[in-house]
Order: structure tokens, then C-alpha cells, then sequence
């Protein structure tokens, strides 16, 4: 799993397990096209703005300079419970499907990019989403990333610093309260969504559970 958040360029450690871990990326100061991009569409729109019930008023804090934050006790109390708002968009938010099968990452990056520049939508506007999501997806250097190229991607064009986490709860829990949402890649499968393909009797099968990114 992991995090992206303030603070200088940290790389993953060696011999990260794929899969088994979550990407906590935070905002830096904007750098390079995205920045035009993402404020240009986000910053001004006025739909779904209404904040959810629930929403908990969060500091967003810089990550940590270890290599691999661990699994232990934190320094203070966590919450019971932590609502982040990040403003929501579907891969294909004009139902465009046939164009954005392989469009999970850049999705992933448009909220997140939403949700760091303070954007007070619930739902992202489908147009302005679409397009943030063709310009990132142009930006993909194969259909397919892992969770470092996730990382690289924000970095090289937002300027985010990012790290990889380990996938344990207590972990999770402290980035959340943190203000850090989180990028995991799971088996499509895992999800137990029946609106995928097949879910009833291709559990594994090839081209029916397939690596995709959530936030």
C-alpha cells in the first residue's frame, strides 16, 4: 500500500513485495503540466460540493522520513474513526468504457490530486474528470503500472513526494489520520464484486481477476 505527502523524494525500500504493499503519496508544491491541469478543472467547479456526513477535520501531516514505516504502536491515540474526503470519479466518468479499460491508475491520480488541492467536491465533474484522466493516462509509460511507477508518475509530474507502506492495519490506520489517503492495488476478485466478469465461476482465471488500482 502506500502514501504520498509533503516532504522530500523517498524511495521504496529494497525487495518491496508487489502486491503487498500501499503507496502513501502527499502533496508537495505542484511541478510541471499536471499543475495546469488539475487546477484548471478542479479548483473552480461547484458541483456536489455538499460535505459528507461524518467527514473528520484532519491536519494532513508531512510522511515520515524512515525508509519503511513498521507496524507499531503510534506516539498518540488514533481514532476510532477516520472520513477523508476525496473527491470521487469512476475510471470512465463520461461511461466511456471501451476507452478507459486500462484507465485505473490515472483515475486514482485525478482524485488524489482533487483531494490535495482542497477541492470541496464529492464527485468530481465527469467532463473535467475525463479529461484529467486521457491527459494522465498519455503520460503512462506501459497500460499497466506497478505500485513504484504509481509513485514515480506523481512525482515526475506533481511533484509528489510518495512511499511505500507496509499492508497492516495499524499502519493504514496512522496514514488515514494522518490526512494521507492511500493507493492499493488489489486482485479484482479479492474486491468480492459481483459486477465483474465471470466472479461467479473464473475466480483466477486469466483476463477475468486482473491487478487494479483503488484509492
Amino acid at each position: 500500500m502506500g502514501v504520498m505527502a509533503r516532504q522530500g523524494r523517498i524511495r521504496p525500500p529494497k525487495g518491496v513485495r508487489w502486491g503487498g504493499v500501499a503507496i502513501a503519496v502527499a502533496a508537495a508544491v505542484l511541478l510541471g503540466s499536471g499543475a495546469s491541469v488539475m487546477a484548471r478543472h478542479y479548483l473552480n467547479h461547484q458541483e456536489a460540493v455538499k460535505p459528507l456526513p461524518g467527514v473528520s477535520v484532519v491536519q494532513a501531516e508531512p510522511l515520515p522520513t524512515v525508509q519503511a514505516p513498521q507496524a507499531v504502536p503510534s506516539a498518540k491515540p488514533l481514532p476510532v474513526q477516520v472520513l477523508l474526503q476525496v473527491p470521487f470519479t469512476t475510471q470512465a466518468p463520461l461511461n466511456n468504457w471501451a476507452q478507459h479499460q486500462e484507465s485505473c491508475e490515472a483515475a486514482t491520480l485525478t482524485m488524489l490530486v482533487a483531494y490535495w488541492q482542497k477541492s470541496a467536491a464529492v464527485v468530481l465533474d465527469p467532463r473535467a474528470a475525463d479529461a484529467s484522466i486521457n491527459q494522465i493516462d498519455g503520460w503512462k509509460t506501459q497500460l499497466d503500472l506497478n505500485n513504484t511507477m504509481m509513485g514515480q508518475l506523481a512525482e515526475q509530474r506533481f511533484g509528489y513526494a510518495w512511499q511505500l507502506v507496509p499492508n497492516e492495519p495499524q499502519v493504514i490506520a496512522e496514514q488515514l489520520a494522518a490526512g494521507r489517503p492511500l493507493i492499493a492495488e488489489v486482485r479484482t476478485h479479492a474486491l468480492g464484486n459481483p459486477r465483474y466478469p465471470g466472479y461467479s465461476n473464473h475466480y483466477e482465471q486469466n483476463g477475468y481477476s486482473v491487478p487494479h488500482f483503488i484509492l
